[in-house]
């Protein structure tokens, strides 16, 4: 959980007002790389 925390700090860090859209999409990324597939499953 902490790596998607980070993530997520870097994210508004290089788009300081990001869509809720492409912060999902980001976050399903993060999810596939942090090897997490059943918060992906969540998402959907």
């Amino acid at each position: 959980m902490q790596q998607l925390s980070s993530l997520l700090a870097e994210l508004q860090e290089i788009s300081p007002m990001p869509n809720d859209e492409a912060l999902e999409e980001q976050l399903e990324e993060g999810a596939h790389k942090c090897c997490c597939p059943t918060l992906n499953d969540s998402t959907k």
